[in-house]
């Protein structure tokens, strides 16, 4: 809804979470990756505080086989910062599936975790939600 010069969201993307099979390391992994230790901490489920976006980890039971990776959060950082967390991702076993942080189209480099899932460290974007 726009209302003059103000734009009004109606819908926000409140949680992002992937699904894992070993919690611990999970949560090892990305408390390592954003430098933060999450807010919620229960037995199948931690979740943290990323900026006003929630990202979760929840503990998947036996009968839920998921493969594949269904969802790329992108991890936006400043040009000073974006090398850091790439680098702290190949550390941590992240593995690089494409590398496109120098190109225009991209500015992004997107990575598997240790356990499957997909994600993007990117340069920060124009602030216009159009392009």
């Amino acid at each position: 809804m726009n209302r003059g010069c103000i734009t009004i969201y109606t819908m926000k993307i409140r949680t992002i979470y992937f699904k894992v099979t070993e919690m611990q390391k999970a949560v090892d992994f990305w408390t390592k990756f954003l430098g933060v230790e999450p807010h919620k901490k229960f037995d199948g489920w931690h979740e943290f505080m990323v900026g006003t976006l929630r990202l979760g980890l929840l503990l998947s039971d036996a009968s839920d086989i998921h493969s594949g990776c269904n969802c790329v959060p992108v991890f936006e950082f400043s040009d000073d910062e974006v090398v850091k967390y790439i680098e702290r991702a190949k550390s941590l076993g992240g593995i690089v599936i494409v590398d496109g942080l120098n190109d225009p189209q991209l500015l992004s480099v997107v990575f598997s975790d240790p356990f499957g899932n997909e994600f993007e460290v990117s340069k920060f974007h124009s602030l216009d939600p159009n392009t």
